[in-house]
Formats: structure tokens, C-alpha cells, sequence
């Protein structure tokens, strides 16, 4: 059943894919924190689930534009599935609008490989990056895909590699313009520096260590399922797969370097983990096998839920 409504890439598939994904962000609030208190907080609140829906829209934009995927939706929902494993998201506010920034820039990324109009989407790509630099300071490591990006292309010449440079410079310069004009010193981009803290404690709590296990199981395999399969795909299909593998490695080093351990930082490394695992899924044989799959990966999200419950149920 999962497998044929999945299986198709019509809108409805992706307004499911939201709704599951929303349901989980709100229970999270009900079950692991608490819910906002006054108008501020629920602006805060909806501001945040606007944030994801579009990182859902975008993300559908590129795997559909890109061919990331057949045409199918294991990739969104799979996207919404690595999303509601973690429950602390209101904690990752600047981790949320740094990973849509990412995903613009990903979607510039992508589509250089048609080699048309590339100084314009380098452009773009590093202005993104720049920008999602201002909500989490170590996204600017992204620009290495970038130019890994860049490096694959036909007539790579020395100007395309200082474009990301000029867009990069151009987002500091004005951010250190308005941090002067508003502050009178640099006080505003020093306070956009992380608090580094490579203490794992938190991941020793419930439900942290669940989601945190399975997202680096769900990694695991999905690294397991490019190296197996690598050798099997078209020439000109390789290149492609290689820059996922750098672009997801970037962005677990992005979400290490991304303050303290708390979960917020699987954030950055589930945006682009659905494309591996929709890849994953539709190349099962049987179809059987993918069922099983698919609704072993629905449920992954809801066993915190259900001891939660349970748990208050008893006392």
C-alpha cells in the first residue's frame, strides 16, 4: 500500500510528507518540552515550522529538478522521517534557518552539472552559504562542495573559483556593516560564533539517545548502500554521487562544529540523507521488502512517543 502511494511523485505525496512531518514537530513540544507560554514564543513556534515546511518544498525542488531520485517519493518521506526523529528542534533555531540556507545553495550546487549559466549560480550558491554562515558559523565550511562542484565541470577555469570568494566576502562585508552601523563595533557577528563543546552526556539521555542511534544507524546504511553500489552506476551518474558523499560528510563536520551536542546539529546532515535513502528503497527487488521498509521507517519516530505516553498513563 505504502509502496504504490509512494511510488509516484504527485503533489499529494509531498503535502503527506509535511503533515507527518508537522504532527511530530508539534507532539514534540507537547511531549519533550513544554508549550509556549505567551504570543512570543508561539510566533517563535510557527516561525519555525514555516522554516521546515520550506526546507520540505526546496528539498522536493531539487531531488525532482536534479533527478536525484526516480520518479518516486521515498526521498520526502524519508526526509520527514529523519526530521521528526529529533524531538528538540525549538533548541536549534539558527541550526533550522542555516539548514535552509544550505538547501538553497544545494539546489545551485546540483544543477551546475547542466553547465549553463554557471557564474550565476556559483554566485547564488556562495550567498546562500554566506548567509547560513550567519546562523551557524560553521556552514560556510560548505563552500568545499562548491568547489568540489566546480572542479567536475568541463571548462573548470581559474574565475569560477574566486566567484564563491566574492559572494562569500560580499555577506561578511555586510554583516560587519550593519554589526558597526547598529552596535558601533564588531559585538553582533562575535556573538554569531558557537560556544564549541564536544560534551556527548546529553546523547546518554532519553529520548536523545534513541534518535541520535537510530539517525547514525540510518547514516551508516546509507554509506554502506553508495560504497556497494558505486562501482554499478553509469560513468556520467558517479560524479554526481560523489559530490552527495561530500556534501553529506560537510555537513556532519558543519553540524560538529555547530556548538554543543544536544541533537539539533543531526539537522544538518539529515537535509540531504532522504536522497540516499530513497535511492535505498527503490532499489529493493521485491516489493514486499520495500513495504516493510517504508512502514518500519514511519514508525521509527513514534516508539519515544509511545513510552512517553505510557509512561504518563502509569503515573
Amino acid at each position: 500500500m505504502l509502496t504504490s502511494f509512494f511510488g509516484n511523485s504527485k503533489p499529494v505525496t509531498l503535502v503527506i510528507a509535511i503533515a507527518y512531518m508537522l504532527v511530530f514537530y508539534l507532539l514534540s513540544f507537547w511531549l519533550f518540552d513544554s508549550l509556549p507560554q505567551d504570543g512570543q514564543a508561539w510566533l517563535r513556534l510557527a516561525a519555525l515550522g514555516v522554516a521546515l515546511v520550506m526546507a520540505m518544498l526546496v528539498f522536493n525542488f531539487i531531488i525532482r529538478k536534479n533527478v536525484l531520485t526516480a520518479g518516486n517519493s521515498f526521498g520526502i518521506i524519508a526526509m520527514a522521517v529523519l526530521i521528526s526523529l529529533i524531538p528538540v528542534l525549538l533548541h536549534g533555531w539558527d541550526k533550522v534557518w542555516s539548514v535552509l540556507c544550505l538547501l538553497f545553495a544545494c539546489r545551485r550546487i546540483f544543477s551546475l552539472r547542466s553547465e549553463r549559466n554557471l557564474e550565476r549560480k556559483i554566485l547564488d550558491a556562495s550567498l546562500w552559504i554566506g548567509i547560513a554562515g550567519l546562523f551557524s558559523s560553521a556552514s560556510v565550511l560548505f563552500v568545499f562542495p562548491l568547489f568540489w562542484s566546480i572542479s567536475m565541470r568541463s571548462f573548470s577555469v581559474p574565475r569560477l573559483y574566486i566567484i564563491p570568494l566574492f559572494g562569500l566576502g560580499s555577506v561578511g562585508v555586510l554583516a560587519w556593516t550593519y554589526s558597526l552601523l547598529r552596535y558601533g563595533d564588531n559585538s553582533w557577528l562575535n556573538g554569531r560564533l558557537p560556544e564549541l563543546s564536544f560534551d556527548l552526556s546529553p546523547y546518554l539521555e532519553w529520548p536523545l539517545i534513541y534518535s541520535v542511534m537510530t539517525l547514525m544507524i540510518l547514516l551508516l546504511l546509507v554509506g554502506l548502500f553508495l560504497a556497494i553500489t558505486y562501482n554499478r552506476e553509469a560513468r556520467k551518474d558517479r560524479p554526481t554521487i560523489l559530490l552527495y558523499g561530500i556534501c553529506i560528510v560537510t555537513l556532519l563536520l558543519i553540524g560538529a562544529l555547530s556548538g554543543k551536542f544536544d541533537g539539533t546539529e543531526w539537522l544538518f546532515p539529515a537535509i540531504l540523507l532522504g536522497v540516499g535513502w530513497g535511492n535505498l528503497i527503490d532499489r529493493l527487488k521485491r516489493k514486499e521488502f520495500k513495504e516493510v521498509v517504508l512502514w518500519l521507517l514511519l514508525l521509527l519516530p513514534l516508539l519515544p512517543y509511545l513510552i512517553k505516553i505510557s509512561g504518563l498513563q502509569q503515573s
